[in-house]
Parts: C-alpha cells; sequence; structure tokens
C-alpha cells in the first residue's frame, strides 16, 4: 500500500494533510481488519509442536521386535476469555496434525510471517496517524473527532459492501447481466465506465462504497392545477437505486453519475431524479453528490477525488461561500453548455444553506511542519 503517494512534487502547491492523513487513517484501518482476518483463517507455525514417538513393531515370523521412532507434530493452542468475576482465564488445547495438515503448515508458513510482519507496519501506520491527526486538532471536545469510532464504521463497512454486491448479483446482475459490461481488476461488474472509476475513486479515498442499493422514498408533491383544493399529495413510495452509497464520519451518503447531461431526454430524467431526492431530504452538499458530464467518455477525475476526500476528511461540501455555485452538483467535464433549471437550482440552494456547519479547528503550524519533512524527504 503506497504512503502519501498523492502528495505533490512543487513545494509550491497547496497540499491538504489533513485530508491526506485522514484518508491514509481510513485505507489503513480497513487493510488491517483484512490481514487479521486472514491470520485468523491461519495456523501459526509458532504454535506447532513436536515430540519423540515410539512404536514397537512385532513380526509374525518370531523374529526380535523392531522399535520405530518418529516425529509426532501437534498443534497447541492458548484460547483467552473473561468469567464472571472479571478475571481472565486461560486455556490450552492441544490437537495432532496429519501429514498433509503440518505439510500445508510448512508449505504456508513463509506467508504467514509476511502477513504478521505486514500487520504490525499497518499497525504503526494507524497509530501514529491517529496521533498526529489529534495532536493538529485544538484540544477542545467540539473539535477533536472519534477517530476510533470512525475505524470501527470503515470496517463495518466492508462487510456492508460485500454483502450489498452479493444481493446486486443476486437481484440486479442476473436479470440484466448485458447491461454491465465493464469489469475492474476484482472482476466486480459496473453499468459504465464512469462509475467504474467512480468506485476506484472511492477507494483511493479510503471509502468503501455499496453499488446500486435499494432505496424506496416517500414522495410528495404539490398539485399544479387544483393546489387550492388538495395541496399537498402523497405520491405512491418511490424505488431508486443510486449509483453508490456510502457511510463516513456517521453519516450516509448517496452518489450518482449522470454521464449524459448532453442528450435531452437524460437530462430531463437526470433533474427529475434530483427534485425527487431533494424533496425527500436527499440534498446535495449535505448527503448527496451528482457527479455528472456531458460525455461520458471525457471524465476529469481530480474534482472526483477532492470531493471524496473531503467526505473521507469529515469534512462538508457546504460553506458560506460556495452555496451559489451547486458543491453538491460536481461537473467532471467542459463538453456542453448544460445548467441545471433555474427552479431545480433555487431549490437545491435554499434546502442545502440549512445544513451549513462550522468547520473543525485545526493548527495549521503542525501541519506545515509535516509538510516540510515529507517534501525534504522526498527532495533527498
Amino acid at each position: 500500500m503506497a504512503i502519501f503517494c498523492d502528495l505533490p512534487v512543487a513545494d509550491n502547491e497547496i497540499i491538504d494533510v489533513y485530508a491526506i492523513l485522514r484518508t491514509q487513517l481510513l485505507s489503513a484501518s480497513k487493510k488491517k481488519y483484512q490481514l487479521q482476518q486472514r491470520l485468523a483463517h491461519m495456523v501459526d507455525p509458532g504454535q506447532i509442536r513436536f515430540y519423540k514417538k515410539r512404536v514397537k513393531y512385532t513380526p509374525k515370523d518370531g523374529c526380535s521386535p523392531r522399535i520405530y521412532e518418529y516425529n509426532q507434530h501437534y498443534l497447541r493452542i492458548s484460547k483467552k476469555w473473561i468469567d464472571k468475576n472479571g478475571c481472565e482465564k486461560v486455556h490450552h488445547a492441544t490437537r495432532f496434525l496429519t501429514n498433509k495438515e503440518y505439510a500445508e503448515t510448512k508449505r504456508d508458513a513463509v506467508l504467514y510471517r509476511y502477513l504478521s510482519e505486514s500487520l504490525k507496519y499497518i499497525t504503526e501506520l494507524v497509530n501514529n496517524t491517529r496521533r498526529f491527526i489529534l495532536s493538529s486538532f485544538n484540544h477542545h471536545p467540539d473539535d477533536i473527532p472519534d477517530l476510533n469510532e470512525e475505524e470501527i464504521n470503515a470496517v463495518k463497512e466492508l462487510d456492508r459492501a460485500l454483502s450489498c454486491r452479493k444481493w446486486h448479483d443476486k437481484y440486479r446482475l442476473s436479470f440484466s447481466p448485458d447491461k454491465y459490461k465493464c469489469l475492474d481488476g476484482s472482476n466486480e461488474r459496473f453499468m459504465s465506465r464512469g462509475e467504474l472509476l467512480l468506485h476506484d475513486a472511492f477507494l483511493q479515498c479510503g471509502l468503501t462504497p455499496q453499488y446500486e442499493t435499494r432505496l424506496e422514498i416517500e414522495d410528495t408533491i404539490t398539485t399544479e392545477n387544483l393546489a387550492s383544493e388538495f395541496g399537498m399529495v402523497d405520491l405512491p413510495p418511490k424505488v431508486f437505486y443510486p449509483d453508490f452509497k456510502c457511510n463516513c464520519a456517521g453519516k450516509t451518503y448517496y452518489i450518482e453519475y449522470f454521464g449524459m447531461m448532453n442528450d435531452p431526454a437524460y437530462f430531463k430524467d437526470a433533474c427529475k431524479k434530483m427534485e425527487a431526492y431533494l424533496r425527500c431530504g436527499i440534498v446535495p452538499g449535505h448527503n448527496f453528490i451528482a457527479f455528472c458530464s456531458g460525455d461520458s467518455s471525457a471524465i476529469h477525475m481530480k474534482p472526483a477525488l477532492h470531493a471524496l476526500k473531503q467526505i473521507a476528511s469529515g469534512r462538508s461540501l457546504l460553506q458560506e461561500k460556495n452555496i451559489s455555485m451547486l458543491p453538491g452538483i460536481i461537473r467532471l467535464d467542459n463538453i456542453g453548455n448544460w445548467s441545471l433549471p433555474a427552479s431545480l437550482s433555487k431549490s437545491i440552494i435554499d434546502s442545502s444553506s440549512k445544513y451549513i456547519t462550522k468547520k473543525h479547528k485545526y493548527k495549521s503550524s503542525s501541519n506545515r511542519s509535516f509538510v516540510n519533512k515529507i517534501l525534504k524527504k522526498g527532495n533527498k
């Protein structure tokens, strides 16, 4: 796993060290969990013991008995638990190993040692990153994030994403396999190239998204012609399948990729979906992000990575100075002159203005000194 792979080389570029560290912390926490899960299903070669076993064999032809001696391997396991009184108890269990089990364990001994050393390195990285992040904040309870809880949630996202992918393969992919023609390095299927690139961007930023989860929302709309008689009308529940769903910093985000905004019919449907989300409290910039492009073959990933790093950092995309720029609607190319309808833009601005929160206060001096150390090491 690359460490600080996205640090720029030039000294005069603006470096968001806080976002880089939070991204690194989430990635390392998930890697640590994966190594622990893998080592839990492997036999530690250091727990294997053997003793000299003698077997007496008496031939039937009356010859003198013979004694054969060989090594009998066994595995010694220690289990710890806490009893009712709060005392720690240790139970030692022993079982013999067959020749096949011993041969497989001996063959995997190098892999076990490699994974164990990798786990030590990742654990040290997680601890050092956590210490630096906490030291960069002003010491006030409202400013310090709960990093332990965020690491636990990041690990849980791995299990949620895996179960979501199984559900997707069973209920979505099996019915229309021809729609999902894009495959990534793990042979996971996506409907478009843009979705595949965004999924890789999620992983680079330490996030683990769920692909095309089922979202059922209760929609309410005002009647246009009979508003005086009927007012608000409850519509039947609508079912959507957002491209990605992601949980980070105690918040659930829904992400859509609209890749053909130059197509009038596609553009109209995309605006209707945004309006439906908006009426149900899924607000761009707050808990919803729409990545848009006029041509699906021309995608700029830098704006997407910047927005995802903000999410991974626990920061809000909404600020007083950028509300008018619709920070939840991010363009990934410069193709096309499309723009959202004025009524939809106004609704987004009015709704997102309610969710502006204060920024975390962190020390810029400690970040600056850390950046200088990293850049000096890179120049040597």
